[in-house]
């Protein structure tokens, strides 16, 4: 009985032996190809983090030397040796962080932290006032991004330039299509200020209702949305009031002025450095693990 069983299983891996043992083969060079790869790829996030952490400081400190020129051209004569070295060292710092970004691209092209990059690049030129340039380095990013955190903090940026720029179809267009719950609020803020500024204020206080109804009446972002909401019920600023029989603009300009005397731009959620967190220099930290799993 036991010989025919062990003829049995020689018969058995004489026919099958070949392919069992190459599965096995297969089967353990791709759990150790798997585990090289999980290792790469937490290395390459590790050796981004750390780029971006030099991208950042170098722009902070970049930021700060700014500040100390534009102070000292105020106060001292533009060949002032202290103001000649200030210049040479702000024209050092630029040149460093185009650098830095650059061999972000190059080698941390698909990584969360070229994302970050560019979202600092973003602020720096919405710093120097270049709008424009920032809303299009935003739309590319916002069609381009593979992690839905960027792709949301990036939509609501852009709504906010695209308010400044004045464009508020295309800020309401933005702000129209679905948010994740972080930022669900803040985006239908936003989408109000939007809809005042624009003159249809009956869609402004839908908008900001929203908010209230996703936050409770107790939070201060909520508290806020419903000072609008009474602000823009005690000025009478609703549809009617901007729009004439033929359901027409009357007047564009006189829209947006009556929407600013309602709703002024200061209380307008549109500051991208000082009202928006600035998730450029926290998420790094706060979103490591979403960064290594997405």
């Amino acid at each position: 009985m036991e010989d025919e069983q062990i003829e049995k299983l020689k018969t058995f891996w004489n026919k099958f032996g070949g392919l069992i043992t190459t599965l096995a083969v297969v089967l353990a060079i791709a759990v150790v190809g798997f585990r090289v790869y999980k290792d790469n790829q937490r290395k390459e996030a590790v050796l981004a983090s750390q780029l971006f952490s030099e991208i950042l400081t170098t722009s902070q400190t970049l930021n700060q030397q700014r500040n100390a020129l534009q102070l000292q051209s105020m106060t001292a004569d533009e060949e002032n040796k202290e103001n000649t070295q200030a210049i040479e060292a702000v024209s050092k710092l630029e040149k460093t962080l185009v650098q830095l970004s650059n061999q972000m691209k190059e080698n941390h092209s698909k990584s969360i932290y070229d994302e970050y990059t560019v979202l600092l690049h973003v602020r720096a030129l919405v710093d120097q006032g270049d709008i424009e340039d920032a809303a299009l380095k935003l739309e590319a990013l916002a069609g381009a991004s593979k992690h839905s955190f960027i792709r949301d903090l990036t939509r609501q940026r852009l709504a906010k330039l695209y308010i400044q720029l004045k464009e508020y179809d295309k800020a309401i267009g933005v702000l129209q299509s679905p948010f994740s719950e972080a930022f669900a609020a803040q985006s239908n803020e936003i989408l109000g200020d939007a809809y005042v500024l624009k003159g249809e204020a009956d869609q402004a206080v839908i908008s900001y209702s929203k908010v209230v109804e996703m936050l409770g009446e107790d939070s201060q972002q909520s508290q806020f949305a419903i000072w609008k909401m009474n602000d823009i019920k005690n000025k009478s600023l609703y549809l009617s009031d901007v729009v004439g029989s033929d359901g027409v603009l009357t007047d564009l300009e006189d829209s947006e002025a009556s929407a600013s005397d309602a709703v002024t731009m200061d209380t307008l959620s549109i500051d991208v450095e000082k009202q928006d967190n600035d998730a450029v220099e926290s998420s790094p930290s706060q979103n490591k693990q979403a960064a290594q799993t997405e």
